[in-house]
């Protein structure tokens, strides 16, 4: 188990411009203090609050009072847990994007948000921090933004 404030040490000293990063584990909604999908700033203390600072996107497999689930025995050649099922899977490898076009990590977040209660009785948790509207961090392009 990593706490809360391991990962606010463990991050705080990494400078990058465009961070993410997927929590695939039960009850990691917890650490970004809310239900929902959410925008920074919100009053968040701990790691919530050095995501908002640092403009690290965050996903998070379940709610703080989830399970986070494996994903269906015929669904995967490797075993794996719902949430990669959906964000590797479906949404990247069975071309769900325009390759051409790329994804951005929003859409990519995004999509693991809606269609993960489909496959589970689970609800991811997406943690944006505030950006332009004109700025699209892509994870998966041709081309570099």
């Amino acid at each position: 188990m990593i706490s809360d404030r391991d990962l606010q040490d463990a991050f705080e000293p990494i400078l990058g411009r465009d961070q993410a990063m997927v929590l695939d584990a039960c009850g990691s909604g917890g650490l970004l203090g809310t239900n929902e999908k959410s925008f920074g700033p919100l009053n968040l203390e701990g790691f919530a609050q050095l995501a908002y600072e640092k403009g690290l996107y965050v996903l998070s497999a379940a709610t703080a009072n989830q399970s986070a689930m494996e994903a269906p025995v015929g669904a995967r050649s490797v075993p794996h847990s719902i949430l990669s099922y959906v964000l590797l899977d479906e949404a990247l490898n069975k071309a769900r994007y325009d390759p051409a076009r790329g994804i951005s990590i929003t859409d990519w977040f995004n999509y693991a948000v809606q269609h993960v209660p489909n496959e589970a009785n689970q609800q991811p948790v997406a943690f944006y921090p505030l950006m332009s509207e004109d700025r699209k961090i892509m994870i998966v392009s041709n081309s570099r933004n």
